[in-house]
């Protein structure tokens, strides 16, 4: 175990972590994305508005040379009070090399110096990336939150078996309301395409300022956000009120269906191969997949994981 532990330290020691820079984004975007989320990566499109937005801070750790080994960013929410870890990646020629903790290290340190009043890190991955997981709770984070992820792609193929329900949309006043009085996130926080910040008005409406959209049918709504991607479209909708009443499969198929065809009529868009919707489902289990797939085809059914470490603010 010593002789692991020095080893580490003498990999720690060959890394330098500093700030990404614009000069940076060709090998960014090039080797340290290629084939992330299956080349349908965001970080391409977003490179330039989070080196500036002041929202993002960027570490990477060079490896040799100047190659970046690893890339992490730390994201603020709520004035402040809550950061995110997000576009954590490593390079595949340093994995296995403790790249990611070097990256864990320079955040905890970014943290303690730039963001003093902060009250909790988050990070969301895949239940399925027992990796991920792994990693973060041996960091100290603990599994606060829990949602079905259910991808589908908007294609000619698309389900025919439901009826798809009418849409309502709502104000952002409306959508925080019903919520708060029917379907509140057991976790205090709302899933936006991966992103989770509380669950308070205030965040619910600059979520709208983004772009983001209300619908409502029945018991359920669903926050829809339009999320950049470097190959297709892709809109994120998170639906809560599932778990109001006894799961009926049928209903909540349609009413995803529903949030589908509303995506494409946005558009004015044919169904394509390249563009999906990634539904984040609120308050069922991991056996409503099973119930769900007759009914809507998916090309990926996973879990979404919300994991979070509580931080001490320093008081001045």
């Amino acid at each position: 175990m010593a002789a692991s532990l020095i080893e580490d330290e003498k990999k720690k020691r060959n890394f330098v972590v500093r700030r990404v820079v614009a000069a940076d984004k060709a090998e960014v975007v090039g080797p340290l994305s290629t084939d992330v989320y299956w080349g349908h990566d965001y970080l391409p499109l977003v490179f330039d508005k989070w080196l500036t937005d002041g929202y993002h801070t960027m570490l990477c750790v060079e490896g040799q040379g100047s190659d970046i080994a690893g890339l992490d960013t730390v994201t603020t929410y709520d004035g402040g009070r809550t950061l995110m870890s997000q576009a954590l990646r490593v390079h595949p020629a340093y994995r296995g090399q403790g790249v990611a903790r070097v990256l864990a290290d320079a955040i905890a340190q970014h943290i303690e110096e730039h963001h003093a009043d902060a009250e909790a890190l988050r990070v969301t991955t895949m239940g399925s990336n027992e990796v991920s997981v792994g990693l973060h709770l041996r960091q100290g984070y603990k599994q606060t939150g829990f949602c079905l992820f259910y991808r589908v792609l908007i294609t000619s193929e698309a389900s025919t078996l439901v009826s798809p329900p009418k849409l309502h949309r709502l104000t952002s006043h409306e959508f925080h309301a019903h919520v708060t009085k029917h379907c509140a996130p057991p976790h205090g926080t709302l899933f936006v395409d991966w992103w989770t910040p509380n669950f308070t008005l205030e965040n619910i409406q600059w979520v709208e300022s983004l772009g983001a959209y209300f619908v409502q049918s029945g018991d359920l709504v669903a926050v829809c956000y339009w999320n950049p991607r470097v190959c297709g479209w892709h809109l994120s909708s998170t639906v809560l009120g599932a778990n109001t009443t006894p799961l009926d499969p049928t209903v909540l198929s349609a009413f995803l269906y529903s949030v589908v065809l509303d995506a494409l009529t946005q558009r004015n868009e044919r169904p394509s191969e390249n563009a999906w919707v990634d539904f984040f489902i609120e308050g069922v289990e991991q056996e409503a997949i099973a119930l769900l797939k007759p009914l809507i085809p998916t090309t990926l059914a996973d879990s979404a994981v919300l994991l979070e470490k509580k931080l001490t603010p320093k008081i001045a």
